[in-house]
């Protein structure tokens, strides 16, 4: 597809008058069809340069990724360009548990403007948050509906 500045006679359906300009300019974006893997080398496992049944994803205002990394019961961050992640959240041998930094097959995380982390501990049937900086997890009270909870929005 062409882009650029075009006569406006090229557009179907144009018109011109003395009060418009003889030209538009029309662009089009088009995805790149070979996707780039920005996180895991592409096979499952514990390693830090892997995952295992991602669930959910979280970018941030830098390009940062942070990866729900389900079967692993942990959270991963990654940078953009880094040949593995940083487990941020849970624990590195990926273990499933019930303490306050462990995880029962993790599905949703949500990164807030301020580093806030909230993540949906399926398995366990909770909420788990951490606040920015650092700190123990905290369970949020249990939500009003039975039920795993899955994804936060």
């Amino acid at each position: 597809m062409a882009t650029g500045a075009f006569p406006l006679s090229d557009i179907p359906g144009a018109t011109a008058s003395a009060a418009t300009t003889a030209r538009v300019t029309v662009c089009s974006l088009q995805w790149n069809p070979i996707g780039t893997t920005i996180a895991g080398d592409g096979t499952p496992g514990v390693g830090l340069q892997q995952l295992r049944g991602p669930e959910d994803v979280f970018v941030d205002p830098f390009n940062t990724v942070i990866v729900s990394d389900t079967g692993n019961n942990r959270i991963q961050r990654w940078v953009v360009g880094a040949g593995q992640g940083v487990t941020i959240a849970g624990q590195t041998g990926g273990g499933a548990g019930a303490g306050a930094n462990q995880f029962n097959l993790p599905e949703g995380v949500v990164v807030l403007p301020n580093g806030d982390i909230y993540v949906a501990d399926s398995f366990n049937n909770r909420v788990q948050f951490w606040p920015a900086g650092g700190g123990a997890a905290v369970t949020l009270p249990n939500p009003p509906v039975a039920g795993r909870p899955c994804k936060i929005a």
